[in-house]
């Protein structure tokens, strides 16, 4: 992991420069579900346009987003369609000024509890 180091009890100590990544990370998905508004980020070496939804942590306690991601950007599905991200692994995250119309029907994953949800 970027940016941390072991504590020698089995915890992990996170520097300030990570610290003040997920900071804005955290900050930018937030804006991005509460004006509804497309973000783009690399995952998985591949460019992702979403229209995020659920921002929250797993039963796994895994930090993630939930969103649908948008037509044309999956090899796999072109339609797009429902995805989960490790938010850990999301990479040059960046607020689109495109807009949303808002929360779309689907399967959400489950969480332990949201940091943000759209509504």
């Amino acid at each position: 992991m970027l940016g941390a180091a072991s504590t020698g009890t089995g915890a992990v100590a996170i520097d300030g420069e990570e610290t003040e990544r997920r900071g804005l990370v955290n900050a930018t998905i937030c804006e991005a579900i509460r004006s509804r508004k497309l973000i783009m980020f690399a995952y998985a070496d591949l460019i992702r346009v979403v229209e995020p939804h659920l921002y929250g942590v797993t039963t796994g306690d895994h930090e993630i987003l939930s969103g649908w991601l948008r037509p044309g950007y999956s090899r796999t599905d072109p339609n797009g369609g429902w995805r989960t991200y490790r938010v850990p692994d999301m990479g040059s995250l960046v607020l689109l000024p495109e807009a949303f119309a808002g929360p779309r029907a689907g399967a959400a994953p489950v969480f332990r509890f949201f940091l943000f949800p759209v509504s």
